[in-house]
């Protein structure tokens, strides 16, 4: 009998931190979603102008391509803390804990997201020849990134 007394509150204090943690990030989650929207949203316009699904738009490519160049300067490195995983925070987020394992790697696709997307805002409203030669690069880094950290 007290063993069980011993071990009752023992597991009920680990499965309460378990269920603090998932609160303790859950604002650090929702920015991080909310940031991938954004840079899913403006992404969208410049994939269906280059795949010829919308008319090409000058001045929104121009201004999509811009958000994008801007979004991936930000500094979020507080919107991903250790443990906020979805090994640890299951169906809350689809960010797999081999991003905080390789971090580095995780580090260069967002470096590449900011070369990619500093070229293709310079060359977005220059023409649709020209977005189409700049967007891949951005495409490229996101997927990248999506394909080894993300769950689908």
């Amino acid at each position: 009998m007290k063993t069980i007394l011993k071990v009752v509150p023992i597991a009920a204090a680990l499965a309460l931190s378990g269920m603090a943690s998932a609160a303790d990030f859950e604002k650090q989650v929702e920015a991080r979603q909310a940031y991938m929207e954004v840079l899913g949203y403006n992404m969208g316009i410049l994939g269906a102008m280059a795949r010829g699904k919308m008319d090409y738009d000058a001045d929104l490519a121009s201004a999509a391509a811009n958000n994008l160049k801007y979004a991936a300067m930000m500094n979020n490195g507080s919107m991903w803390p250790a443990g906020s995983d979805m090994d640890a925070l299951g169906d809350k987020t689809e960010a797999k804990a081999d991003l905080w394992k390789n971090f580095s790697q995780a580090a260069g696709y967002l470096d590449d997201l900011k070369k990619g997307s500093e070229t293709l805002a310079s060359a977005a409203g220059n023409g649709l020849d020209e977005l189409r030669k700049n967007i891949g690069a951005v495409g490229d880094a996101c997927g990248g990134c999506h394909k080894k950290f993300k769950e689908d």
